[in-house]
């Protein structure tokens, strides 16, 4: 039984130990957590994963976690972080994602994985391995991993993984418009879609329940559950007695109850993208506005994630209601949990914290140390994976170095030149019969031989997209000094 996909047994056994505290429980627990697989992980001297199907071992991982919580057992604590490594070093892609047909292969040389073949008369696709990506399901159980490793020591770091994973190994599951059609996994290669050999593309509502429906169900269900934190509680008098801290982890528009510190928050988040000088101003705005419950003031401590993306300009401002004796805005370096000041006296309704969370575009390279992958790489945008919409061809003669030069708006189809509010991350794109995602203004990128619409994977449903590009400046150098001569 062991040798196959059993799902999260271990945890469940560790949680119905914590409460019932039988033996028999603990044995069953450690029944579904295979030595073989959990000793070299321990040690963290070797890497178990290679050829390993990926979503049979992930959630005996979260198992693990979950152990440690319920028991203390250190070495279930190493087993998960020292996976966690290995999967972020050697198995993940930009997206925050792994695995290809549904095994781990190919660590640090993931070029194979998105691998994608053409036929030379046609140029139509073979069926290859980059359409066999970031299954839907291990994307699902490394969120709840993120979640564990989280709460057990709150890293901006593991916050912006489960960001990654959210945004573009979630959301564009979904196929918009089309109720109960879900994708089993998100193709990376060159050229692909969603609906061509992802072994089953899009469901339906009625006669597709594989694995990856259960999971996708529960991910959207509890889209709010990695929101916001609080600071656990303290045997140390000192640190009981004081103001309980609450950290924003995710800004997801929502409102958080929490009552207590009697108080809610309410989390309003939009990406803005606009022009300065000819160059991409973007960046999230995210407002959290304060509201006692009780009466009186609140009393609490304030963390907010500065996220390890957040560019040059990003911000972090206090407006005090009626907009008087607010902090000005301070520059905040990126990679921190911001502890905003608490306002003497208190939290009073109406305080508003305001974050601007600066985005540069940037090309992230593939897992990939071998020289012909020197060059190939995603484009990113804050946590966003922006795919270039494209049947077959992946090169785009431009630097490398400088993604902020070449990474543009285009002018809007509305008239204007683009700016102020523009994509709502938890809003769908697309659908079926679209051409194209509605989305107006857009970005590209733009090439000495040739531009690029660049769409967020997340709105990507039926159009061919890809997720690497060959940022090739050499090719570019030669385009240019053959248009001076």
């Amino acid at each position: 039984m062991v040798d196959t996909e059993f799902g999260g047994m271990n945890e469940v056994a560790y949680s119905l130990y914590q409460l019932t505290r039988q033996p028999a429980h603990l044995a069953l627990a450690s029944y579904f957590s295979p030595d073989a697989f959990f000793a070299p992980l321990a040690a963290g001297a070797t890497d178990p994963l290679e050829n390993l199907h990926a979503n049979q071992h992930l959630p005996i991982v979260v198992g693990a976690a979950r152990g440690f919580e319920v028991t203390r057992n250190a070495t279930l604590a190493n087993v998960t972080a020292n996976f966690d490594c290995l999967l972020r070093g050697r198995y993940s892609y930009p997206t925050g994602g792994s695995n290809v047909n549904e095994h781990w292969q190919f660590p640090a040389q993931l070029g194979d994985a998105v691998a994608v073949s053409f036929d030379e008369a046609t140029h139509a696709p073979h069926n290859s391995n980059g359409f066999h990506t970031q299954e839907t399901c291990t994307t699902y159980n490394a969120l709840k991993l993120a979640r564990h490793l989280f709460a057990w020591a709150p890293s901006v770091g593991v916050a912006d993984a489960y960001e990654r994973r959210l945004l573009n190994g979630i959301l564009g599951v979904q196929q918009p418009g089309v109720v109960g059609s879900m994708s089993y996994m998100t193709p990376l290669g060159r050229g692909v879609s969603r609906n061509k050999w992802d072994w089953y593309g899009f469901g339906s509502a009625d006669s597709s329940f594989w694995c990856c429906y259960g999971t996708t169900v529960e991910s959207f269900a509890k889209l709010g559950d990695s929101i916001f934190f609080h600071a656990a509680d303290s045997n140390d008098a000192a640190a009981a007695a004081a103001p309980p801290t609450l950290y924003v982890a995710q800004y997801i528009p929502s409102t958080l109850t929490w009552a207590d510190a009697a108080v809610s928050v309410g989390l309003a988040a939009s990406l803005q993208l606009g022009a300065a000088a000819g160059a991409l101003r973007a960046g999230l705005a995210v407002n959290l506005t304060i509201a006692p419950s009780g009466g009186g003031a609140a009393h609490f401590a304030l963390r907010v994630r500065i996220p390890g993306w957040a560019a040059a300009g990003s911000t972090v401002e206090l407006v005090r209601r009626g907009g008087r004796g607010g902090a000005a805005a301070t520059p905040v370096a990126n990679g921190t949990f911001y502890a905003v000041a608490t306002p003497t006296g208190g939290w009073a309704g109406g305080d508003v914290v305001r974050l601007w969370l600066a985005m540069a575009p940037r090309l992230e390279r593939i897992n990939d140390a071998r020289d012909e992958y020197a060059t190939v790489g995603s484009v990113l945008l804050g946590p966003l994976l922006l795919a270039a919409l494209t049947n077959e061809s992946d090169v785009l003669r431009a630097d490398a170095a400088r993604p902020s030069e070449w990474v543009r708006l285009a002018p809007s189809r509305s008239g204007g030149g683009g700016g102020g509010p523009a994509w709502n991350i938890w809003d769908g794109g697309g659908g079926e019969g679209v051409e194209e995602p509605e989305l107006d203004p857009r970005l590209v990128a733009v090439g000495a031989a040739g531009n690029y619409t660049l769409v967020p994977l997340s709105r990507i449903a039926l159009q061919n997209y890809t997720a690497f590009l060959n940022v090739t400046r050499a090719q570019a150098r030669v385009v240019e000094a053959a248009a001076r001569r």
